[in-house]
């Protein structure tokens, strides 16, 4: 990833501004602040980021009116620069310009890489469901059936394997029985498709 330095909006003083309340939280804040961040990247940020802020706010024993201008501003810098798919550095040399401080630069454009991976993630999963269904979560269980009623130690492996997905506005769960000759059919299929 890389191309041009972050240009900032008419109104990159109030970023600046959001940004540099970084400044007035302690070190145990700063350490953890990939926790206050991540909730709040998404598209829609729902009641979850809300009791994530919360709970941040009481664990670094910080008010939680301090931590909105910090969160708004790095959601914004963030999907900004995601959406343009700018590097670490471009981010980093924006950021430092922009605030005048190394350490908030060097701070957030650490916590960028991280953000990016998200924000795009969920920019391609919007653009899969276009087209139908999309799969969110694999769980598998392995279980074992018998082969015969005559035998009823023999027994073989059969996967349950639990795929939820999203359909539209609707979460759904499908569970499937994989017998071993269909296991290694999707092995071979997973492992020529995925390097």
């Amino acid at each position: 990833m890389s191309g041009p330095a972050v240009d900032f909006p008419s109104d990159a003083p109030e970023l600046a501004a959001d940004l540099a309340t970084l400044r007035e939280l302690p070190a145990s804040a700063k350490e953890d602040l990939w926790a206050l961040l991540a909730p709040n990247l998404g598209q829609d940020v729902g009641d979850g980021a809300q009791r994530a802020a919360a709970r941040f706010a009481a664990e670094h024993g910080v008010e939680l009116t301090r931590l909105i201008p910090l969160v708004r501003g790095c959601r914004r810098l963030f999907r900004s620069a995601a959406e343009r798919d700018l590097g670490v550095e471009a981010v980093h040399e924006g950021v430092a310009k922009l605030t005048g401080d190394p350490e908030i630069a060097r701070r957030l454009s650490s916590l960028y890489l991280q953000a990016a991976g998200a924000i795009r993630g969920e920019a391609i999963v919007r653009s899969l469901e276009r087209f139908g269904p999309v799969l969110e979560d694999v769980g598998l269980r392995m279980d074992h059936v018998s082969t015969s009623r005559h035998q009823p130690n023999k027994m073989v492996p059969i996967a349950m394997l639990s795929l939820r997905y999203r359909d539209g506005d609707e979460d759904k769960r499908l569970t499937l029985q994989v017998p071993p000759t269909m296991l290694k059919q999707l092995q071979s299929l997973l492992g020529s498709v995925v390097r």
